[in-house]
């Protein structure tokens, strides 16, 4: 596609695949990822399954080092150091390496291919963003090619996918890096030198380090890390007060790390901008705002974001929130206030006139009396609105005038949006 890609390499990883029992290891602290702060086996287990199969990853460094350097001899050693127990049983089942990068690729389209998920972006694990943002790409995709594809969009509305996701793409990648380089505080409350790890590679790389027996190279491994291991098991057991201080605050630093653990804002809470959003038939603009855009959702009724969630009233059976109204290919017009009851005929007159599906309701017949409140709030404090809802779930228009909706109204709107010209018979 002769794309240009923002490129950035931030780690270099060999990813240790075993099998072993650790369940007794983890039990007092239970948990996906354990960092290993250490000088001889530093690196992140995930443990999938602490009875059977976990991952340990470690860094190596290309300048001094390459993944041929990591034998499985050598891995295993890694490991049983990292987990603590040499004599555990334990199986190696495959070896393998990678680069953690930050890329985003430049154009997310040419003619009639697209980029979706990692083909678009990838982003460092910390913050686990990838497979959210990846799965928002095709989400966000699929009903503007099948509109396009059956006849009913132009093609232009296509050109709003790169339009729409890039910039979610990117808003990902910085945090991620963020993540990433943030986790460095704890090392430095710790009192560690991250260089020294290149370090180590270096010296291990030498000529005279690599003619020596290998008994006599882990002597002089023990004895150069000895020091930061000393230094580590003093601040864990909180030796003397000055360790403990340490200890108090390597704690407070990883009480910090939140927003790498806890990304609903980033995951819910974007707004899209692009043609395929509507400002039109807005009275006043709103813009959801948060002090903590990574870790919250600020709901709106705001076009382009996310369609608020509140609860419905209804028989067993019957959608229980206003995210089961959406999807479906089709569109949602849904009114309250003096908008309400003329939105259930709107969407199938719209439906009729273009031929694309637009389910219409009155929120107010159906949402769940102490949800009522905040269909006002998330309106801006106005009581009435109609709201034109894509296939995805983001609000594609918003009507709050006091003027009572009408077909040519939500028809423009639509119009718009799938950028076809408005029917003649409608007008």
């Amino acid at each position: 596609m002769g794309c240009r890609w923002w490129e950035t390499n931030l780690a270099h990883l060999v990813t240790i695949n075993f099998e072993a029992d650790i369940r007794h290891l983890v039990k007092d602290s239970p948990s996906i990822l354990f960092w290993i702060l250490s000088a001889q086996a530093p690196g992140t287990f995930i443990v999938h399954d602490a009875a059977r199969y976990s991952v340990f990853m470690t860094p190596y460094f290309p300048a001094y080092e390459s993944p041929a350097d990591f034998s499985v001899a050598r891995c295993e050693r890694m490991l049983r150091a990292a987990l603590g127990e040499r004599h555990l049983p334990l199986r190696i089942t495959s070896l393998s390496n990678w680069t953690m990068q930050a890329h985003i690729a430049e154009p997310y389209s040419k003619g009639r291919a697209f980029l979706v998920g990692d083909a678009a972006h990838r982003f460092p694990p910390t913050g686990g963003l990838g497979l959210n943002t990846g799965a928002a790409d095709a989400h966000n995709l699929a009903w503007k090619l099948a509109l396009v594809m059956n006849g009913k969009a132009g093609k232009g509305l296509l050109g709003t996918y790169g339009d729409e996701r890039k910039p979610v793409a990117e808003a990902n990648s910085r945090v991620s890096v963020a993540n990433h380089q943030k986790m460095g505080q704890v090392t430095a409350a710790l009192g560690l030198d991250e260089a020294g790890l290149p370090k180590l590679a270096r010296l291990r790389a030498s000529a005279p380090a690599r003619v020596l027996p290998r008994a006599l190279r882990s002597v002089l491994k023990r004895l150069l890390i000895a020091p930061v291991e000393a230094r580590t098991r003093k601040v864990q057991q909180a030796s003397s007060a000055r360790f403990a201080g340490i200890r108090h605050d390597v704690q407070r630093a990883a009480a910090a790390q939140m927003a790498h653990f806890n990304t609903l804002g980033l995951d819910l809470g974007y707004v899209y901008r692009s043609a395929a959003i509507c400002a039109s038939g807005t009275a006043t603009p709103l813009a959801p705002t948060t002090s903590h855009p990574v870790l919250e959702v600020a709901q709106s009724f705001t076009p382009g974001a996310r369609l608020p969630h509140f609860r419905l009233q209804g028989t067993a059976g019957a959608p229980a929130t206003s995210h089961d109204l959406v999807g479906n290919a089709r569109f949602l017009l849904a009114g309250f206030g003096r908008h309400g009851k003329p939105c259930a005929a709107l969407g199938r007159s719209v439906s009729q006139a273009l031929g694309v599906p637009v389910h219409g309701l009155d929120l107010d017949a159906i949402t769940h009396c102490d949800d009522r409140p905040q269909l006002r709030a998330w309106n801006g404090g106005l009581p009435d609105a109609a709201i034109l809802v894509r296939p995805d779930g983001h609000v594609a228009w918003r009507y709050a005038l006091q003027a009572q909706v009408g077909p040519d109204e939500v028809l423009a709107a639509l119009c718009e949006i799938l950028q076809v010209p408005v029917p003649v018979s409608a007008c």
